[in-house]
């Protein structure tokens, strides 16, 4: 008898969340990382990682109680527009009947939580090394800290540089977008009222609201020569820059944090279920590009598909056929959301008045077609057929 049902690696948003939901389900969960949460970032600075969060995953955090103390602001509305652009589009909770269209969070407070909810549940493992893994069809083995331990399944979770992938041969491909973005937290003159931005122009900028009306957090994608420029100024000039590019949309922006600079691309796994008994989630099985905001999402969907395969389980955690149809169906789900985002972003990223001209027809039509507008915030919710039927 393997010593645990599942060995889940990675113990991040995704990660943490999966063993919490098997655990529940009086699974018996071994959950392994390279590092422990820093706890450093639980004061009253925000912290520059930040996501938005769908009302999906937010139903799904709260059942698990991960959301306890943990600072978010709603976001109820969404304008989009671009530079050079003449029409604007704009999202709006009440619209559709909603509270909000979702809600902004702090990664490091959000993913301590659920750390504190995995004591006494799941058995954790880090700081620690995995030498080595092997699946066969009767169990996983891996080599933890030189210890053998093994597993009916193994769930890798541990985002797109996964080390145990590369241990099996694994790896993902590009599917489009590439790029690098910058991120900070800002402050700015204007309130935010829940409102986040996105503007398209020198590379694509997002404001999202953050608890205090005044404090955004940004992340601006960009093209390599122009990121490289940005990142060198000193955060007066960068102050400034954030000021001219969202063309003073909440006035000035009078302060700027931390600069954190790292790269973004679409990438795909060929199989979620490559092996026999091994799973991939989240990151290290699709990666999407930042404007869509739904990376952490995606992965908190796999999580929900993992706990309503193992509903059908009986002893064995590692049955091949549950595990096929779900690695199937989510490969799709991710198919659909990469080819839609690498569609906006070719559409955007189009220059010359044709390129305009075609971007706010599109926008323009939305506009006046409500059943449109509805639908593509139903699927940005988790909520859509498109978001349900995977």
């Amino acid at each position: 008898m393997p010593d645990f049902d599942a060995i889940i690696t990675g113990g991040g948003i995704v990660g943490a969340t999966a063993a919490l939901c098997l655990a529940r389900r009086d699974r018996r969960v071994l959950l392994v990382d390279s590092k422990v949460p820093q706890t450093s970032g639980l004061n009253d600075e925000f912290d520059i990682r930040t996501v938005a969060l769908s009302p999906r995953s937010i139903n799904l955090l709260e059942s698990l109680g991960a959301m306890v103390d943990v600072r978010r602001e709603s976001i109820k509305r969404i304008r989009v527009w671009e530079r050079e652009g003449t029409a604007t589009i704009v999202f709006d909770a009440n619209e559709i009947g909603a509270k909000a269209l979702a809600e902004v969070v702090e990664v490091s407070a959000l993913v301590n939580q659920l750390w504190r909810n995995l004591v006494d549940r799941v058995e954790v493992r880090a700081p620690s090394t995995i030498d080595a893994v092997e699946c066969s069809g009767d169990a996983v083995e891996l080599i933890i800290d030189e210890d053998v331990v093994s597993a009916a399944c193994l769930v890798v979770a541990e985002g797109r540089e996964s080390s145990t992938l590369r241990q099996l041969g694994i790896s993902a491909q590009n599917y489009g977008s590439m790029g690098r973005a910058i991120g900070t937290v800002a402050r700015t003159v204007d309130p935010h009222d829940g409102c986040a931005l996105q503007h398209f122009g020198d590379g694509i900028l997002a404001f999202l609201p953050l608890p205090e009306e005044r404090t955004v957090s940004v992340v601006w994608s960009l093209p390599t020569g122009r990121y490289d420029e940005l990142l060198t100024l000193d955060r007066k000039a960068f102050a400034a820059a954030l000021t001219h590019e969202s063309e003073s949309a909440l006035g000035d922006v009078t302060e700027v944090g931390e600069r954190v600079g790292f790269p973004f691309g679409q990438s795909l796994v060929p199989d979620f279920n490559p092996l026999p008994r091994a799973l991939i989630i989240g990151d290290a099985a699709r990666t999407v590009h930042p404007l869509a905001g739904q990376g952490v999402n995606l992965g908190l969907e796999d999580v929900q598909g993992i706990q309503e395969a193992a509903q059908h389980l009986k002893d064995d955690m590692g049955e091949i056929d549950i595990w096929r149809r779900f690695a199937i169906r989510r490969r799709a789900r991710a198919r659909v959301v990469l080819k839609l985002m690498d569609f906006f972003d070719r559409t955007y990223g189009a220059s010359g008045p044709y390129g305009r001209w075609a971007r706010n027809l599109g926008i323009r039509t939305i506009n006046k077609v409500p059943a449109v507008k509805y639908q593509l915030m139903r699927e940005a919710m988790g909520l859509g057929p498109l978001a349900t039927l995977y």
